[in-house]
């Protein structure tokens, strides 16, 4: 059979989307049930049965037509002949044939007795729906009835109080709490007395009862604002005119145009009609610069448009979720979140669904699959959609980022349609007078990336961020402009797709921790303070924190390929790497977990402490923190040698093996050079640093970082006295050494480090985190023995360092190595370094620089020590 491609049913705006959606329940549930649906370059393609048909008007059988044009027809005729349209039925609304009354009474009675003295079968539903709001007031009538019906409606005494309340003008609290009490007793009853399946869906649709500790509350779904109501106006009053217009309609012919231009986009003259449509085709809404035109339009929709797409609406269907030991209730409407800053570049401060000034209403993420799929299949789809991250619910769009790559991908959804439903018309004045509009926010196209895994361990801070950071005139703009680029980064990683590499992808992902890192240094600026408007009151909260992340944001893993160390490349990420790794030093007990904390101690004003419930360390904010050195105000050597100070002081306060100083991550000597040429971007380090030092780095026991010293980190042969001269300038030839057959280092690595300041290796060795390398001997590599001495690292060598007396300090140091069996080669015949010349700014950067790990200590050890003669047996 003819495959229906639905040219008036793309997915943008909503009101098509939603069209296609009507269409698609209509024809699965009343014509064919066996009938598909999917999304194809931007359009609907609805498939039916070869058996599908339906009755005319005098029971003859019409089966679906087999030619193109012959379907859409036949389609079309179905449509406005045997369709049965679903019952909205709303009697908090007024002007509508469920509660007439005000300046529109006679119109809305008027409606209601042309629908139901109507012999069509078309209302069938809508009848039904009648007699639930009967049963519901407390009387019955027959459904054709409209007399007896119009004169029930006017005598409830019942539909009479909840008119006078829902009516009264005001914007008091009490009279506002009165109301939607009022409105929740409504939803109640048509609950319990409903019998027409449509009704309920559009109760589920227009809004839920929920319970908390203290009262019950109506939520509505602001898909359909305020029930249906939109300003003065109301969807429900436009539907009724809508369906009489084109079912009870003197001009068939008309309908029929109508009808092909909503279903096919047929070109037809006089198919729009004045109606409220803003909120679903935002360009018809008729206000200044709302579509093509800058000039003021009116408001003109295709009525069935506007009718098809409330019925696609019902697949918005809610429901009520109690959530892992969640204390209350809480709506949960499929593929909708609340607002947030990040992945959109057009959305302002107030349009993130937590701002004192809020103008959002949450978004809704429209599915678009590509595989053919029965109604049943898509409402199976539509159940799920209420997003899991793990265990924990999707709450608001940074979680859907993150969500919809995994659930999409493995329900075949090609892409997602994202939709802010945004209040960008109308002014506030003394009530809230601003209309609703969705606007498209772009499209996501879900694919199974694991690297998006690792922000699992991220969803507490990111919730937390989402929930406590408001944006209000008394909260900095640093910390909202910080906020906007971590959730953009969320959406940046959860959109990038295969077509990038895996480390590229990755690198996406490692930008949203930086991002993260970023904000919490801005909340350190507080010591962790910021402020919440509750009301009209100002009070202090605290800022969330990183929880320790695992060692596995370093690891990349192929499909076929063992984990291997994550690399983007660039020196900064390197360098970062290696300082943030160093972890903790000392020896730990259960109240203390050590003597001098991880990096990230030094970075901002946090410490770990036991969680008694979890059995573990986490972290917590501590305004009282003398380990926190790190400063925005100095440049990245001074807060290098400012963290290396603090902890060789706090390294005095306990005991333990060695410096803290160690980390297995240290950097090569290319790397190093370019840092201390100031070649590298030093801003991009610190992010870098602040980022990394939130994973979780367990520290290394003296005896297994022994051994790894013993495996990895000889001491070779340089040859460094060995000088020949060429036209009077000095040179020094030199070879790649080797370790097990292979080179050790690279010869790019080699010549950087003999490009380094011979200092540096020099006051490097009284600074290594593990033992000092063996001594070097003649023409050969030297192996550690695993009994070397620890360094010295004297804090009088790093401060004679810092007062800019640089020579002093090397000399200081030559003497402790040679105290510890190492003489060096910079030593005179009096034991001085003499020849070291170094200016204040060269000794604040070695300070700095000495912090840094290194990859191959022994290197460092060939360059400055005296090598050992060669023993010959």
């Amino acid at each position: 059979m003819p495959v229906l491609t639905l040219h008036g049913c793309p997915p943008e705006p909503l009101g098509n989307y939603l069209k296609a959606l009507g269409v698609f329940r209509l024809v699965a549930e009343q014509l064919d049930s066996t009938a598909v649906g999917w999304w194809q370059d931007g359009l609907f393609l609805l498939n039916m049965s070869a058996t599908a048909a339906y009755s005319d008007d005098k029971g003859n059988a019409l089966p679906l037509a087999a030619g193109d044009q012959g379907a859409k027809e036949w389609l079309s005729r179905w449509f406005r002949t045997r369709c049965e349209y679903s019952a909205f039925v709303a009697p908090w609304l007024k002007n509508t044939m469920w509660r007439p009354g005000g300046a529109r009474s006679s119109d809305a009675a008027g409606r209601a007795t042309q629908i139901l003295s109507s012999q069509t079968s078309c209302f069938s539903r809508i009848k039904r729906g009648f007699q639930s709001l009967g049963y519901t007031l407390g009387f019955e009538c027959e459904a054709d009835d409209h007399e007896a019906w119009l004169k029930a409606l006017a005598e409830s005494g019942c539909l009479r109080e909840w008119s006078k309340i829902l009516d009264s003008e005001g914007s008091g609290e009490s009279l506002l709490k009165e109301k939607a009490a009022v409105r929740l007793e409504i939803v109640r009853r048509l609950r319990n007395h409903a019998t027409e399946p449509t009704l309920l869906l559009w109760l589920d649709v227009a809004g839920f009862e929920t319970r908390s500790s203290h009262q019950a509350e109506l939520n509505w779904f602001p898909l359909f604002e305020k029930g249906g109501q939109s300003g003065n106006s109301n969807y429900l009053e436009n539907l009724e005119a809508h369906l009489i217009d084109c079912l009870l309609s003197s001009d068939p012919e008309l309908c029929a145009d109508r009808l092909r231009a909503a279903l096919f986009a047929a070109q037809s003259n006089n198919v729009r009609a004045k109606a409220l449509c803003g909120l679903f085709f935002p360009a018809n809404r008729a206000r200044y610069n709302m579509g093509q035109c800058a000039e003021w339009t009116n408001t003109w929709v295709n009525p069935w448009d506007f009718i098809l797409l409330l019925e696609g609406a019902l697949a918005w269907a809610g429901s009520v979720t109690r959530h892992h030991g969640a204390a209350r209730k809480e709506v949960a409407f499929p593929f909708y979140a609340r607002a947030t800053l990040g992945g959109h570049f057009s959305a302002g401060v107030n349009e993130s669904g937590s701002a004192e000034k809020d103008v959002h209403s949450g978004e809704v993420w429209c599915p678009v699959w590509t595989r053919p799929a029965g109604y049943s299949e898509v409402m199976r789809l539509f159940s799920e959609g209420r997003m899991q991250l793990g265990k924990k619910q999707a709450r608001n769009a940074t979680d859907f980022a993150c969500a919809v790559a995994r659930l999409g991908h493995e329900r075949g959804i090609g892409a997602f349609k994202r939709f802010g439903l945004i209040r960008r018309v109308g002014s506030w004045g003394k009530q809230d007078q601003t209309q609703t509009i969705a606007v498209p926010l772009g499209s996501y196209v879900p694919h199974l990336n694991q690297d998006l895994m690792l922000l699992d361990e991220l969803h507490d801070f990111l919730s937390a961020v989402a929930s406590k950071v408001q944006i209000h005139d008394s909260q900095p703009r640093r910390i909202v402009l910080s906020r906007k680029s971590l959730e953009n980064a969320v959406f940046t990683a959860a959109s990038t797709g295969l077509n990038v590499s895996p480390q590229e992808r990755r690198a996406t992902v490692i930008e949203v921790l930086v991002e993260a890192a970023s904000l919490e240094r801005e909340f350190a600026r507080t010591k962790g303070a910021i402020k919440a408007k509750m009301g009209r009151n100002l009070d202090d909260v605290t800022a969330p924190v990183l929880a320790s992340l695992s060692t596995r944001w370093l690891w990349t893993t192929g499909q076929e390929a063992p984990p291997r160390p994550f690399d983007d490349g660039t020196s900064e990420f390197r360098l970062a790497r290696a300082i943030a790794s160093i972890p903790s030093w000392g020896d730990p007990s259960k109240k203390r977990p050590d003597t001098v904390g991880p990096i990230r101690e030094n970075l901002v004003p946090v410490q770990r402490f036991w969680e008694e419930r979890m059995e573990r360390f986490d972290w917590t904010w501590w305004p009282e923190s003398r380990r926190a050195v790190w400063s925005t105000q100095r440049d990245l050597f001074e807060n290098f040698a400012s963290i290396l100070e603090r902890r060789l002081i706090d390294g005095q306060a306990g005991t333990g093996d060695g410096l803290p100083l160690w980390s297995r991550w240290g950097v090569s000597f290319d790397d190093l050079l370019a840092l201390w040429n100031r070649e590298l971007d030093e801003a991009r380090i610190s992010d870098f640093v602040h980022g990394l030092s939130a994973i979780q780095f367990p520290p290394d026991g003296q005896v297994s970082i022994t051994k790894l010293e013993v495996l990895h980190d000889p001491t070779p042969d340089l040859s460094c006295g060995r000088i020949w001269f060429f036209e009077d300038e000095p040179r020094m030839s030199h070879s790649v050494p080797k370790w097990e057959g292979k080179p050790l280092i690279g010869r790019r690595e080699l010549d950087a480090a003999f490009a380094l300041p011979r200092s540096y290796a020099l006051l490097k060795l009284c600074f290594v985190g593990g033992r000092v390398p063996a001594r070097p001997v003649e023409e050969q590599t030297a192996v550690r023995s695993g009994t070397e001495p620890f360094p010295p690292g004297y804090l009088e060598i790093f401060r004679l360092l810092l007062a800019g007396r640089g020579r002093e300090a090397c000399n200081l140091s030559c003497r402790l190595l040679r105290a510890r069996g190492y003489p060096t080669l910079l030593e005179s015949r009096l034991g001085r370094a003499e020849s070291l010349q170094l200016s204040s700014e060269e000794c604040c950067r070695l300070a700095g620089l000495i912090l840094v790990p290194v990859r191959h200590p022994g290197v460092l050890a060939g360059l400055v020590i005296k090598p050992q003669q060669k023993k010959t047996t």
